[in-house]
């Protein structure tokens, strides 16, 4: 038997026949608690939840989870008609939101997203699962991916993009449909438990009906109206022991939440112009990683005509970003896409390697990527292997 210089022997997990798992003895108990808001929801204004934290229970953000009932009416309050073509754009669990903001102790954390949290979430669910809708996540999300090529038909009964269609249909004839999933914020990404006594806070701003609604009515005279919506809470019940071991440390240092910041930014580009220069981007820290897409100004101030997740490639030939004068992490991305040639802008959704495991397989073809979901990923920090490491 040969051993390499410096190796140690080692046993296949499969033999430990006689090594039993260890036990979770700091965490005793979890539940979920139905929380409602501070006002009504069916004005259309703010939907607020106040959680005091007084308790004995921490709270776990993560699986903290919102549940909304809505539908579609009239703009006058009727019920919708067989024939009326309307309905919701894709993730409208999120996409029915202009902003969430999250405070702990009275102090905003989510302001770096601010009114595009549609996008954040949207672009976080795709780049971490792809089109794929086998999941119940997803499906209780109502996330049904818009038809490759036909983003912006808006026609929600004869047209030819089978996820509005699908959509549609939950709320066809002003049916209500029930939406339950994450928060999709990057305090609720995180997976350390939120302390007890810790006032928590929420806000959902709610986005403008042509911006989450498409018709191909003109004009289209539609509303959402949003009947209940429920924070589901999810609170850990710990052991007494670890509870005087926080409150002892407590005394000597802060807890700690350490996860990966989120910051969205957009930029104009005028109409007539070719090739747009954006200088000083970030200011300090460089991102781990830069997301660029881009779409219709009309879609992002919102029009019931145009889908706000309709990433066109605009036969962009040219994408680069440069850190102190290098182009990162790779050569810039030059894209023909009237040739179809594109597969290194394709490759950047799965990594800068490529490399694509079958856990994170995104299901999106190379036809896909070019007709609504022409992302530019830029991974410019990725060099280390560990998730609970913080990058350098």
């Amino acid at each position: 038997m040969y051993f390499s210089e410096g190796s140690k022997p080692a046993i296949s997990r499969r033999l430990a026949l006689f090594h039993n798992f260890p036990t979770e003895v700091g965490v005793e108990q979890c539940e979920w608690i139905d929380v409602r808001p501070v006002s009504n929801t069916s004005h259309g204004g703010v939907v607020e939840f106040n959680l005091s934290g007084a308790n004995s229970n921490y709270l776990d953000l993560k699986r903290t989870r919102i549940f909304v009932r809505a539908r579609i009416l009239q703009q006058d309050g009727s019920l919708l008609e067989d024939g009326d073509k309307v309905g919701l754009v894709n993730l409208p669990l999120h996409s029915i939101w202009n902003q969430v903001d999250i405070s702990l102790q009275q102090q905003n954390i989510t302001s770096s997203v601010s009114t595009n949290y549609p996008y954040k979430a949207y672009i976080d669910r795709l780049l971490q699962h792809g089109i794929s809708t086998d999941r119940g996540l997803q499906q209780s999300q109502l996330f049904l991916p818009d038809s490759s090529g036909f983003f912006d038909d808006s026609d929600s009964t004869s047209g030819g993009n089978t996820g509005l269609f699908m959509r549609s249909q939950y709320t066809r004839n002003s049916s209500f449909v029930d939406l339950e999933g994450p928060i999709y914020s990057d305090i609720c990404q995180q997976e350390r438990y939120i302390l007890n006594g810790v006032r928590v806070g929420f806000k959902f701003w709610p986005s403008r009906e042509s911006f989450c609604l498409m018709s191909a009515e003109t004009p289209a005279n539609y509303r959402l109206e949003i009947e209940e919506c429920i924070l589901r809470c999810c609170y850990v019940k710990i052991n007494p022991g670890v509870l005087l071991g926080h409150s002892e440390a407590l005394l000597k240092q802060p807890a700690l939440y350490p996860y990966r910041r989120s910051d969205i930014k957009c930029f104009a580009i005028p109409a007539g112009q070719f090739h747009m220069n954006v200088d000083d981007v970030f200011q300090g820290e460089v991102p781990e990683r830069l997301v660029v897409g881009l779409v219709s100004s009309q879609a992002y101030s919102g029009s019931y005509t145009k889908n706000p997740f309709n990433f066109a490639h605009f036969n962009c030939c040219f994408s680069a970003l440069y850190v102190d004068g290098k182009s990162v992490p790779t050569t810039p991305f030059e894209p023909n896409f009237k040739e179809n040639n594109f597969v290194s802008s394709y490759l950047s959704l799965f990594g800068t390697n490529g490399a694509m495991s079958e856990e994170n397989e995104m299901r999106l073809t190379r036809d896909d990527y070019a007709k609504g979901f022409c992302l530019y990923v830029f991974d410019i920090n990725r060099a280390y292997d560990s998730e609970n490491n913080l990058p350098l």
